[in-house]
């Protein structure tokens, strides 16, 4: 039992410090020219080690969230699904209305990097 608990925290920590910070370098550089697989992925664990630190200290000391696992779930998965959006939204994807484009920019769908980066 000890080792499925260990294994599933294991996971768990690896999902949270990176998945997040990926969603939002997507968002942030969503052109697979403007950066190479290994500064996404450096990109990926800072934006995730410091995205989610910065929104949990914000929800428990200004709107007074506990911390615990329902809560940090809830903001990784707002982490997540924002950056999503974003990448969606710039890669015009998904439609938005016209002032959206002034906070980001559109780039072509063919310039796109990939949801799910192929492995060579």
């Amino acid at each position: 039992m000890a080792l499925l608990e260990t294994l599933g925290g294991v996971f768990l920590f690896a999902f949270a410090a990176i998945v997040p910070g990926y969603f939002l370098s997507l968002a942030f550089f969503p052109s697979k020219n403007e950066v190479g697989r290994l500064e996404r992925a450096a990109f990926s664990v800072f934006f995730s080690i410091s995205s989610i630190s910065i929104a949990v200290l914000i929800e428990n000391q200004l709107l007074g969230i506990p911390l615990n696992f329902f809560s940090v779930a809830a903001t990784i998965f707002l982490i997540i699904t924002l950056g999503f959006a974003v990448f969606m939204i710039r890669s015009q994807r998904m439609q938005a209305p016209g002032f959206v484009y002034r906070l980001f920019p559109k780039i072509g769908q063919n310039d796109a990097a990939e949801i799910i980066p192929k492995i060579k």
